[in-house]
């Protein structure tokens, strides 16, 4: 059951908010006066409010299902979402941390040491 769940819930998560859009575009009460931005026309309101209901749903499936995989948004921009996996990203800053840390202490520890001798000799 639980693998059923698994393979086939974010479907169901974006049946629902389909028909969450779609009730929304229904039911909204539509102004006396049509905003600008409907371009002064009633059905193009009515489908505005589905299409922001259905992506807000979706963003938070999407988020939701990208959770239980240990992943995340990690980069949000004029390019679009990024997912990727949380712990891969924590593990990559911490070795860069590191790495800089023991930059650091080698200079403190040797410097007139050579950094490319003192690369080879940590590898």
């Amino acid at each position: 059951m639980l693998a059923w769940i698994a393979h086939r819930g974010f479907a169901i998560l974006v049946c629902l908010a389909v028909l969450a859009g779609t009730y929304a575009a229904w039911n909204v009460e539509v102004p006396s006066e049509v905003p600008d931005f409907a371009l002064n026309a009633a059905a193009v309101y009515r489908v505005e409010v589905g299409a922001a209901t259905f992506l807000g749903l979706y963003l938070v499936a999407m988020a939701f299902v990208l959770a239980l995989n240990n992943r995340g948004f990690t980069e949000i921009g004029v390019h679009g979402l990024k997912a990727q996996d949380i712990t891969e990203k924590t593990q990559r800053d911490v070795i860069q941390e590191h790495e800089k840390q023991l930059e650091v202490l080698w200079s403190i520890v040797d410097p007139t040491e050579d950094p490319q001798k003192r690369n080879l000799l940590s590898s």
